[in-house]
């Protein structure tokens, strides 16, 4: 349970930490630099468990999807979030990225991988209902930042139904060192077509609290995160360790109100309240099949 609680905690403080540091870098750049950290975090921690071997696992037909989740999850999806997240609250974008198991389902029952269900279809009509309310809670024109929080949810849903076959063959560690280096290449190529630059910007690196916040998001959340979230699996089992996805609006739009000082429209509560109804209906049904 402490490995559960401490995921839950870190995922739920990534907007909230890097909403300052918005006004003084590239969105595409703070997620490389997020990235880069966590993959040297990972790469040292699978070395000092003398666990380098798993990456050996990894085959030729492996490499063209490690590279496709590389750019979906690492490249695409988190840069995405993160431009929400310069655009909108804190909170919307945290709310709005947690809507991914919505789109887990609907892109499960397309490719026929999943069985329809009254309990999943009521999911998704209050997932989506909450999406609604969220992204309009401003009346008829909505925040350009939670079209870019729903882009990063529905590109995470589909980078979990692909991660999830492959973790299943070559382990959870080799797929995101892996992947995580192809997303990064991409980003290198990216940033510096767009002139934009690999080394962070002085704004950040020379005031000590966003070079603080700017670490912490690289070593605890890409890194210490993810190896928690890892055990939490291990420990609670993969349908439990997702509870995370859907507890983490609660808890990012607390941090986001009481460190950041956010107002948030009345329609964000209700909207709130769906997406986290529609989140658990949708993993209840799963736990019920499994049962």
């Amino acid at each position: 349970m402490i490995y559960f609680l401490v995921t839950l905690v870190i995922f739920s403080s990534m907007e909230v930490v890097s909403k300052p540091l918005m006004p003084f870098i590239d969105p595409f750049q703070l997620t490389f630099h997020r990235f880069f950290i966590g993959l040297v975090f990972l790469f040292l921690f699978l070395v000092a468990r003398r666990r380098l071997h798993e990456l050996t696992c990894i085959t030729r037909r492996d490499i063209a999807t490690l590279a496709f989740l590389g750019f979906l999850n690492t490249f695409f999806a988190m840069s995405m979030l993160q431009i929400a997240v310069k655009y909108s609250t804190a909170a919307t974008a945290a709310t709005l990225i947690c809507s991914n198991p919505v789109f887990v389902y609907l892109f499960s029952l397309i490719a026929k991988n999943e069985e329809f269900s009254w309990r999943r279809a009521g999911g998704i009509v209050a997932g989506v209902g909450g999406i609604v309310l969220v992204m309009f809670d401003r009346g008829l024109s909505f925040d350009i930042g939670a079209l870019y929080a729903l882009i990063a949810s529905a590109s995470f849903a589909l980078y979990t139904i692909v991660n999830k076959k492959v973790v299943h063959r070559i382990g959870s560690m080799p797929v995101n060192i892996v992947s995580f280096s192809f997303g990064l290449a991409l980003s290198t190529l990216f940033l510096l077509i767009m002139g934009i630059g690999l080394l962070p910007p002085v704004e950040i690196t020379g005031d000590p609290a966003r070079l603080t916040a700017f670490i912490y998001l690289g070593v605890v959340v890409s890194g210490i995160g993810y190896i928690t979230f890892v055990k939490t699996i291990r420990q609670l089992g993969p349908l439990a360790a997702s509870v995370v996805f859907v507890v983490k609006p609660a808890l990012a739009t607390l941090l986001a109100v009481l460190l950041l000082g956010e107002q948030l429209s009345p329609l964000f509560w209700p909207g709130l309240f769906l997406i986290i109804t529609g989140g658990s209906l949708i993993l209840k049904r799963a736990a019920v099949q499994k049962s």
